[in-house]
Parts: C-alpha cells; structure tokens; sequence
C-alpha cells in the first residue's frame, strides 16, 4: 500500500493497495450491510479515496477459496 491522509483536502484518502492473497476479512467493515461472515482470500488493485467514515473503494481483483 502505498499513498496519504490529508484532511484539509474534501477527499484526504488517497491510497493504491495491491493485494495478494490478503484474508478477506480486511474488507469487511466496508462491506457491513452488505456481506457478512465472508471468507477467503483476495487478490487485485484497489484505489481507495473519500474518507474514513465513508470510503471510495475502486479496483478490479479475484475472490479465492480459503481452505
């Protein structure tokens, strides 16, 4: 991962994540109302902008099966 957090800026996310069989479960609280109980491993790049609170998660990447 790699980018900053300004928060004079109206969007002070501004990070690159590339992710390589990462556990699923990081991506979960962005997910509540969504999915939950997810499971397995995932793998892509990601740009993520907004803010804390609410984040702008863009990116293409693959779910894998955990075993």
């Amino acid at each position: 991962m790699e980018g900053f957090y300004d928060p004079s800026q109206a969007s002070p996310l501004a990070v690159n994540a590339k992710l390589e069989n990462t556990n699923i479960k990081i991506i979960e609280p962005f997910m509540r109302g969504i999915f939950s109980n997810m499971d397995g491993l995932l793998t892509g790049n990601y740009e993520i902008t907004g803010t804390f609170l609410e984040p702008l998660i863009r990116g293409d990447g693959k779910i894998h099966r955990h075993n």
